[in-house]
């Protein structure tokens, strides 16, 4: 999935993933929970990556780090925070990834989510999720 959105930097907040390269096993809806993707029925185990490619700002900056999340409450794995004290002239990415986890198919769900609470941008609370982002699953067994 892909996505081009503003995530808010001031809560924990999901990463909606608005437009989809493919989906074979129809692990992700458009509509109905577009943070999520959920393990295909009979899945066993999977891997999950995240890459988010954030905007570049002007003076101070404290992008939040990122995380993926599985059923809502279990933090499986986390970005680093960037931080910058002047003119960020790299675009800040963060690489996110799993080993295998094991899960039950058709109910275990993951989604990317903003960890860190109260970073700064300089557009206040917001920062945005650009187009080049994506977020996929791979089903191992």
């Amino acid at each position: 999935s892909d996505v081009d959105t503003t995530t808010n930097c001031t809560g924990l907040s999901t990463v909606p993933w608005n437009t989809e390269s493919f989906d074979d096993d129809t692990m992700h809806d458009l509509v109905t929970n577009n943070s999520r993707l959920t393990t295909p029925t009979g899945a066993t185990r999977v891997r999950v990556w995240a890459n988010i490619v954030t905007d570049a700002a002007g003076s101070t900056l404290t992008h939040g780090s990122y995380g993926i999340r599985q059923d809502g409450t279990t933090m499986v794995a986390q970005s680093n925070a960037v931080n910058n004290s002047s003119a960020l002239a790299v675009i800040p990415i963060f690489t996110i990834d799993t080993g295998p986890i094991a899960v039950t198919g058709g109910t275990t769900y993951f989604e990317v989510i903003m960890v860190a609470a109260g970073c700064l941008h300089e557009a206040d609370s917001m920062e945005d999720v650009q187009v080049t982002s994506w977020f996929s699953m791979e089903v191992i067994q």
